[in-house]
């Protein structure tokens, strides 16, 4: 599990900026790590899939429906998904069905995916090194 937090800047070098510093640097870490981490999982997928894949991402509720029809009519049922809406009390029937459906998507699609984010992560962590001194200069307050 990736835990982007405190403890990770700090492994970087970058643990001695202010709080707010922090927070804004792991916001923009997360962005970064989430738009290559989805270029590299699209690479050679059909239209279809990445559409399918939206869908699921953005909650459509209909196509939602329609994804789970075709692939699993009995998520209901399954103790993953039950677990999952266990764990997110509060949120929406169609959030959870996001979340669960987005990750059997990639399960079924994207195997491997678990890596792909793993080695993604890695690169950004080296270029975070690289460029340590240019990210304090960029998020430490001036003063």
């Amino acid at each position: 599990m990736i835990n982007l937090n405190q403890e990770f800047l700090a492994d970087l070098g970058l643990g001695g900026l202010p709080w707010a510093a922090q927070q804004s640097l792991l916001g923009h870490i997360h962005k970064e790590l989430e738009i290559r981490v989805g270029n590299k999982l699209c690479e050679g997928l059909s239209e279809d899939l990445l559409e399918e894949f939206e869908h699921l991402a953005d909650a459509d509720v209909q196509e939602m429906e329609a994804w789970y029809s075709k692939h699993m009519p009995d998520y209901r049922d399954r103790p993953d998904f039950k677990q999952l809406r266990a764990a997110m009390p509060g949120s929406s029937v169609s959030d959870v069905m996001s979340r669960f459906g987005t990750e059997m998507w990639l399960r079924l699609n994207r195997p491997g995916y678990p890596e792909v984010v793993a080695d993604v992560l890695q690169d950004l962590r080296l270029e975070l090194l690289v460029n340590g001194g240019a990210l304090r200069a960029r998020f430490a307050p001036t003063g």
